[in-house]
């Protein structure tokens, strides 16, 4: 008798053991599915942006570009932004993106308020270079992090601005200084 119960709890025990194996596959599996589906559709989303860029670059005389330009973030989160630069100088330049804080608004009375957090831990202030010939055109990456400890309720709004290294009134700045949007949600 002790000796069939030592065998059925063993069996037992293989028996949760396979179950539990099972349930770990099958979890890992559906995990690997819903990664892959949300990595296509990031992939599209940005293929989307890109496109979007590079047709304002092209159909219009805009120097620089900042199709999207704000979005809802979570404290800790990352957004990455796509900004169009298209070299209109002439010739071969090096261009560079600074950012830099404008201003806290309150996002529900839209008043300007004082910031709270240090601002620059959102951001890289300055870019680049960017080599581009003439009427060449490029995507910069700017990436945006909200720190922990961000206060929820504020909107952070932020100045993008491109240089070219010539001294020369069209590079400081060059085009029109663009904004970014931050609401801490």
């Amino acid at each position: 008798m002790n000796r069939q119960g030592a065998i059925r709890l063993s069996v037992n025990l293989i028996v949760v053991i396979i179950i539990a194996l099972a349930c770990v596959v099958f979890a890992f599996t559906f995990f690997l599915q819903q990664k892959e589906e949300l990595d296509i559709l990031t992939g599209i989303v940005e293929q989307q942006a890109k496109q979007q860029i590079m047709k304002q670059l092209t159909q219009t005389t805009s120097k620089v570009v900042l199709p999207i330009f704000s979005a809802d973030m979570k404290r800790e989160e990352t957004e990455t932004f796509g900004l169009g630069i298209k070299n209109y100088i002439g010739y071969k330049e090096e261009f560079t993106v600074r950012i830099s804080f404008d201003s806290a608004i309150n996002t529900e009375t839209k008043a300007v308020v004082d910031p709270v957090v240090n601002t620059n831990k959102f951001f890289i202030p300055k870019l680049g270079p960017y080599p581009l010939d003439d009427k060449e055109k490029e995507i910069v990456r700017i990436p945006i992090r909200v720190p922990s400890g961000t206060p929820r309720g504020l909107t952070y709004i932020f100045d993008v601005e491109v240089r070219c290294e010539t001294e020369n009134v069209i590079c400081r700045p060059y085009g029109y200084v663009q904004q970014i949007e931050i609401s801490v949600i």
